[in-house]
């Protein structure tokens, strides 16, 4: 259910209400009015921390005659089913002042109870965003805290420089609070902490021993932590919110916030979730009270909107009591499913007796309130899979091809989903709105109204500066006749060295270890050949393997490299002479990449030609072979046009193999119900001729489970195993 506002003209809003119904996908007819809300009156009352009133006039405000009878149908009709509400209220960029109300104090339209303290109403405040990069989600095992509490020299003090009605922190308690909240998730502190205070600690526990600085704070984000909490002071001013953090000497840092959000969104991996919690300024232990009067929520619009999914505030003081449990109780719930909205109405329950309730206040970017997911097989993550020992025989005996997509590039360039929409933005794509993070449809929208070569030249280009960007490079290379531009193929094979140089789970560095006699991939680079290079023909040998590359001729138009079996007619694919097989095009083929629309159809039509531009082995493979699709998203038209020209190839025993999918980590709105698409997905791919089991989570993942049972079968040469 989601209520939206926008400016309508100076005092009148436009409120929209709509549902949709999770079951019969039906859509609730909305309803619309326009209503005034007196600022002026609900800022009196806020003063006079009459808050049951302020609820009350808020709820009258918002819930006119039209949006309460709404409301009410929806509701009954939900919750008269045992369904959970996910209530999002959306502020429109037009009408920011709304921000500012206290819109988590809402009473019930009919009954006049509180609204947003029951556990079968999930309530946030959703915020779209215009950055583009999609939300990653990761796996709850993977999961990491960075906790930064900035306790600088000066607080209390009536001195030059000090800050007398700021109080010094209790880190100790603030570390004790902190830990009571992640259990046992690996966590890292940054901050002046004397850890020689608190005792025996668990091992997944870490302190940097460096101060609060805003450049340290930044600098460890770059370890990629998933949640982010910040413990400090904060204040509003006319020019906005302002933090206290520390300098390098220990002394206090005033940021405005505009720094902080602008520091975090330059970030390549943002936090998933941003805790802000005001430190005590009054009173002392845990009957003292924060004391930002809620500057560090008012924050989290502009840090949701530049990027950061879920931000987690408090938007007046509140008892560090209080506080305290309603922190604890967020943090275990979170752990349970990773759904931000679900913990926080618990956990805003928890602490329903007190009139603090309200205090609370959660900023969202995601549609589904999940964080992190639980990777697997099909509907049930929890099981094992009991196919490992059909897929492992299979690739002792030659008989499995793995097939690699886009999501094995994604770390060099990012997602064909992230170009597609600035694409859109930047050239004004005019079709439906759904399509702008489909990459062959603005693509071929891009070739139509310019030309082929523009748009490939755009997407060289795209790439190129995202390969930069990414691992800091120069933006030309230097060489003996000075600096000339870097080649596409140049930048990705310098970062995939470095990548796994860096990374021994890498993913195509793990594949390579593998005894595979043929790769087929829908990538145009050549990261997966450099592993195979770099990779032992056996554990403690010299020989490295030998790999060849071979092209689908998909298109009679283009000038292809000569054919594999043109040089040598009598190469066999084998482990030690893998063959790595091109389906939609390469870096080192001009226009050879399958792009647009009209490329895919293309190739459709190519590989059932006569003349059969498919090499026997790999047409063999691909029916006589389990196969594993590794780094699609399964809805993808890459994913889709490879599926189909798959099956419909004849003479195949696909039956009598394992066959495994794994889909690409899930991103933030692909998936309106991410349960009930893993029953959806997995019917889909049962039942032709081909039984596809479908891991749920991202390459890496999955590439880590299949060594660690390919090593517990073959101790003897062991593949390197994560500790």
């Amino acid at each position: 259910m989601e209520i939206s506002l926008h400016r309508w003209d100076d005092d009148t809003y436009r409120v929209e209400i709509r549902c949709q119904d999770p079951i019969s996908k039906a859509d609730f007819e909305p309803a619309y009015d326009e209503v005034e809300f007196d600022l002026a009156e609900l800022n009196t009352e806020a003063q006079n921390n009459d808050m049951e009133l302020y609820g009350k006039l808020l709820t009258a405000r918002l819930f006119s005659e039209p949006i309460k009878q709404r409301f009410q149908e929806m509701r009954a009709s939900l919750e008269g089913r045992g369904l959970q509400i996910r209530f999002r209220l959306y502020i429109g960029p037009s009408a920011p002042r709304l921000n500012n109300l206290k819109w988590e104090t809402l009473r019930d339209p009919v009954s006049g109870e509180w609204l947003l303290t029951s556990e079968s109403i999930l309530f946030s405040r959703y915020l779209s965003s215009q950055d583009f990069r999609p939300v990653i989600l990761r796996p709850e095992s993977a999961l990491k805290a960075l906790i930064v509490i900035s306790n600088p020299d000066g607080l209390g003090k009536n001195t030059e420089g000090g800050y007398p009605d700021l109080a010094p922190l209790n880190v100790q308690k603030e570390v004790e609070r902190a830990l009571q909240s992640f259990g046992s998730m690996p966590t890292t502190f940054v901050g002046k902490i004397p850890t020689s205070e608190l005792g025996v600690l668990p091992s997944t526990v870490k302190f940097t021993a460096e101060r609060a600085t805003l450049n340290n704070l930044i600098r460890e984000m770059r370890k990629e932590y998933d949640i982010l909490f910040l413990i400090c002071h904060g204040a509003l001013s006319k020019g906005g919110a302002r933090i206290w953090l520390e300098n390098e000497d220990g002394g206090a840092d005033v940021i405005h916030g505009n720094e902080l959000v602008g520091r975090l969104s330059d970030l390549e991996n943002r936090p998933r979730l941003l805790v802000l919690a005001s430190c005590q300024s009054a009173g002392t232990g845990d009957e003292g009270r924060t004391g930002d009067d809620g500057a560090l929520a008012a924050l989290g619009p502009r840090l949701a909107r530049a990027g950061i999914p879920a931000v987690l505030g408090m938007q007046a003081n509140i008892l560090m009591s209080t506080a305290s449990a309603f922190m604890a109780t967020f943090f275990r719930e979170l752990r349970e499913d990773g759904r931000v909205d679900r913990a926080m109405a618990i956990a805003r329950g928890e602490i329903s007796r007190n009139d603090e309730s309200w205090i609370p206040v959660l900023f969202l970017r995601i549609a589904d309130g999940r964080i992190w997911y639980v990777p697997g097989f099909a509907a049930e993550p929890q099981d094992r899979f009991e196919k490992w020992n059909s897929l492992i025989r299979s690739i002792e005996l030659g008989k499995c091809t793995p097939i690699l997509g886009s999501g094995l590039l994604e770390p060099l360039v990012g997602s064909s989903r992230s170009i597609a929409k600035r694409w859109a933005e930047l050239h004004h794509y005019p079709m439906a709105p759904q399509n702008k993070d489909d990459l062959p449809q603005v693509a071929q929208y891009l070739t139509v109204v310019e030309s082929d070569f523009f748009t490939r030249s755009q997407l060289r280009k795209e790439l190129c500066d995202e390969v930069v960007r990414r691992f800091n490079y120069p933006a030309n290379k230097n060489t003996d006749d000075g600096e000339q531009e870097w080649t596409l193929n140049e930048l990705i094979t310098k970062a995939g060295a470095e990548l796994r140089q860096k990374d021994p789970f890498e993913p195509n560095k793990i594949l390579a270890s593998l005894e595979f006699p043929i790769y087929i991939t829908t990538n145009p680079d050549n990261l997966l050949v450099e592993a195979l290079r770099e990779t032992p023909i056996r554990v403690g040998r010299r020989e490295t393997k030998e790999p060849r590359s071979e092209y689908c001729q998909w298109s009679r138009e283009l000038e292809w490299p000569t054919s594999v079996y043109e040089e040598d007619p009598d190469y066999v694919p084998k482990k030690e002479k893998p063959l790595v097989y091109y389906l939609f095009g390469g870096m080192d083929v001009e226009n050879s990449v399958v792009l647009s629309e009209d490329n895919y159809f293309d190739y459709l039509v190519g590989i059932t030609r006569p003349d059969r531009p498919m090499p026997k082995v790999v047409s063999r493979a691909l029916s006589d072979s389990s196969l594993l699709f590794l780094g699609f998203n399964l809805d993808d038209w890459d994913f889709r046009v490879l599926f189909r020209s798959i099956v419909s190839q004849e003479g195949s025993r696909r039956k009598k193999y394992v066959h495994v999918a794994v889909q690409l980590n899930p991103e933030e709105g692909r998936l309106l119900d991410p349960e009930r698409a893993r029953k959806y997905l997995q019917k889909r791919f049962q039942g032709i001729d081909i039984d596809v089991s479908i891991f749920w989570g991202s390459v890496e993942v999955f590439v880590r489970e299949l060594q660690r049972e390919w090593n517990q079968r073959h101790p003897q040469e062991l593949i390197p195993v994560m500790v």
